[in-house]
């Protein structure tokens, strides 16, 4: 996820309906709990819990969960600012937002059931007006919307009724109220050596083998998404234009901004002769730059290199790239591991004459089951 954070382009932002307003009652982040943006519904959480309502605390905590991991799963930032946004999102669920709510809702098995009632029938509301809190470019992807939805909501009720199940048992109910009670003394803050942490070490350690026995037979979380195996989702400003498997033995990467450049560097090398050519017929640089991405050894990889994304910070805070290297999945039935020097060369709207790659995210993705590539390094010197 943060590596497809980091993925900015500097295109223009499709335009979106203003923030919507943030529910000032409980009862109104309820009334728009399909349409509100995940911060609207953490919000609406906050105001619920301040009325003391566990339950709908609880049922907007955990949409928001949904709501806000399907945005980020799909609505790829469309600028630095929008980044920023999402981002925060990212943080805000899984240091703030990220819990289940109050264990006294999931003790009691009848309102367990309710809520998991109400949030399996929860169906959010996604279209042209619909605003995460941050600008987002259009992709083919976001038809998954409805799809994407409902495995985070599989995927939160599967924990729903682990809760329960666990709670449904006296000890462990008991160890669960004793460990809150410590975390309340502490204020979650543990000193290795203390007793407190000696403490908390063993009834955590109660607690794991409490789970493991309790949910013995319990049903597997849910596994896979209809995202898996997509190939990654490229900045529509970036025209990939080859990629192979002999490039130089350590990794790097560097933007060109001339032919002469493409030839004096060891892209010249790894290239054919007509390879070469035909990619400086294809990149025009009075209006673009040659992005050039090399991984250095990778074991398993298929040949599917591409550069998903850039942005452009000025002279002094230079490029930013992403890229993403296709690797056999883990799931293969054969293991194979060969060994080869992944890269991949695109072209992107050019800013200024001169700059460096300051910051690079990469990352790989299953990509099928074929066999890896077998190649071995350019001897060359890189840019």
């Amino acid at each position: 996820m943060l590596a497809t954070l980091a993925a900015i382009a500097l295109v223009a932002a499709t335009p979106r309906a203003a923030h919507a307003d943030l529910p000032r009652t409980c009862e109104e982040a309820i009334s728009q709990t399909g349409t509100a943006n995940a911060q609207a519904l953490f919000t609406g959480a906050e105001r619920c819990a301040a009325e003391g309502d566990d339950f709908d605390t609880a049922l907007l905590l955990i949409v928001g969960q949904a709501r806000g991991m399907t945005d980020l799963a799909l609505l790829t930032p469309a600028d630095d600012a929008a980044a920023a946004a999402a981002a925060d999102l990212y943080w805000a669920i899984f240091y703030r937002y990220g819990g289940l709510g109050s264990d006294a809702i999931y003790a009691d098995p009848s309102e367990a059931a309710q809520l998991v009632e109400r949030i399996d029938e929860w169906s959010p509301v996604f279209g042209p007006q619909y605003d995460p809190g941050w600008s987002y470019r259009s992709s083919d992807r976001q038809a998954l919307y409805a799809t994407v939805a409902r495995e985070n909501i599989d995927q939160r009720l599967h924990v729903m009724r682990r809760r329960t199940a666990l709670l449904a048992d006296p000890r462990y109910a008991a160890l669960s109220q004793e460990i809150a009670a410590l975390d309340a003394e502490s204020q979650s803050t543990y000193t290795v050596g203390t007793e407190a942490y000696e403490r908390f070490q063993r009834l955590q350690q109660r607690s794991r083998e409490l789970e493991a026995e309790i949910l013995a037979g319990f049903p597997a979380s849910p596994q896979g998404s209809v995202l898996d195996g997509l190939p990654p989702e490229v900045d529509p400003d970036v025209r990939n234009l080859h990629a192979g498997v002999n490039g130089p033995g350590t990794g790097g990467r560097a933007v060109l901004f001339d032919e002469a450049s493409v030839r004096a560097s060891w892209i010249a090398e790894a290239l054919s002769q007509a390879s070469l050519q035909t990619l400086l017929n294809e990149i025009d640089f009075e209006t673009e730059a040659l992005v050039a991405v090399w991984i250095g050894e990778q074991a398993s990889a298929t040949g599917t290199t591409l550069i998903t994304g850039w942005s452009y910070a000025g002279p002094n805070r230079g490029w930013g790239v992403s890229a993403r290297v296709g690797v056999r999945g883990a799931d293969c039935e054969v293991r194979n591991t060969a060994v080869s020097y992944p890269f991949a060369l695109a072209a992107v709207p050019r800013m200024g004459d001169t700059g460096e790659i300051r910051s690079y995210s990469r990352a790989n993705f299953a990509d099928g089951c074929g066999p890896a590539a077998a190649a071995s390094p350019t001897a060359a010197s890189t840019p």
